[in-house]
């Protein structure tokens, strides 16, 4: 039975209920409560959710960004994020509900390996211990909040444990359907040398430059590039210099026109002509040029296996969702109801 139907948001995954459902968030920072925080907004059926642990939920999603936004501000996303917090409430609230129905059991053991990984995963100078203290939390806090996670993992991935993963004419037609995804555009890979110039240099000043320039690559000719590197490290104006004038690869687009030209239209292993630029003198070298292409299937066959793989989870996942609120009794308070849920 069920009362004023949920829309939940779309795209629930294994992982994103893993961190929406029974999460800790690190964050000393708490809302302001409203009064009437005591107020029921929503029954989940013998489970009561009110309007200040929703707050609560929504200060855990803001996290420490919270302190950094003006009031007005603050108040914006807030509004956004209320939907979004009701709703992994009363997820969170039928899959604990489930968690017990089926005595879903986590070991000591698996609290004590997520806890050490969560401390792994604060920042150096921040101690676990110190900042419990500092919010007001206990350890058994933590663990409890964990084992809670932990538990609800559990139920899930024994959901998708019969799933297999698809076939080969799904993986075919997937790269079929999706040709534009699997697209490599041209690219070249070069290293460069920039003897910079200055927008105010006059033209003697332009010439010297360019004239050393000329010398810097008649260098590399001579030595058929082989001192690029020490060369680039020793003479370049550009940041790159640290990695022999490495820039990597790039595609069209993405440098000023006329270097793009040079590199794109020079031999590779050949040092081109002195290019310039707004930003000065530029010796290119082209390492490598790739022309655009599809990647085969065969390149990508795993990563569209494990992506595929993942959708059919993710379904089976929301359909569960589904089954256990139509099996729910949902009573939402506060005039909310199927025709006001913005979800």
């Amino acid at each position: 039975m069920k009362k004023g139907k949920l829309t939940l948001a779309k795209g629930i995954s294994i992982s994103i209920l893993i961190l929406v459902v029974g999460a800790f968030a690190f964050n000393g920072w708490a809302l302001n409560q409203q009064a009437g925080k005591d107020g029921i907004v929503v029954t989940v059926n013998d489970v009561k959710i009110t309007r200040g642990e929703v707050d609560k939920r929504i200060a855990e999603m803001l996290g420490p960004q919270a302190a950094t936004l003006p009031p007005e501000k603050l108040t914006e996303v807030r509004d956004q994020l209320d939907q979004r917090a009701l709703d992994s409430m009363i997820v969170e609230a039928l899959l604990t509900k489930e968690v017990e129905n089926q005595n879903v059991i986590v070991k000591s053991e698996e609290v004590d390996e997520a806890l050490t990984q969560l401390k792994g995963s604060m920042p150096p100078d921040v101690k676990l211990q110190a900042y419990l203290k500092e919010i007001g939390l206990t350890e058994k806090d933590l663990r409890d909040s964990l084992s809670k996670s932990l538990r609800i993992k559990k139920l899930v991935e024994k959901q998708v444990a019969d799933i297999t993963g698809p076939s080969d004419k799904e993986i075919e037609a997937f790269y079929a359907d999706n040709s534009e995804k699997f697209q490599v555009p041209e690219s070249v890979e070069a290293r460069h040398i920039l003897i910079a110039f200055k927008p105010d240099d006059d033209k003697a000043a332009k010439t010297l430059k360019m004239k050393k320039a000329e010398e810097v690559r008649g260098q590399l000719v001579d030595k058929k590039g082989e001192n690029f590197g020490a060369i680039a490290a020793e003479k370049s104006d550009c940041p790159s210099k640290s990695k022999g004038g490495m820039l990597g690869a790039f595609g069209r687009g993405q440098t000023v026109p006329a270097f793009e030209q040079a590199a794109f239209t020079q031999k590779v292993g050949e040092i081109g002509s002195v290019v310039e630029t707004s930003f000065g003198y530029h010796i290119i070298e082209v390492l490598d040029h790739k022309e655009a292409r599809k990647v085969p299937l065969s390149e990508v066959s795993e990563r569209i296996s494990n992506y595929l793989a993942a959708e059919k989870k993710d379904e089976a996942v929301k359909e569960y969702i589904e089954s256990l609120k139509d099996a729910a009794t949902i009573v939402f308070q506060e005039g909310k109801s199927s025709d006001t849920n913005p979800a």
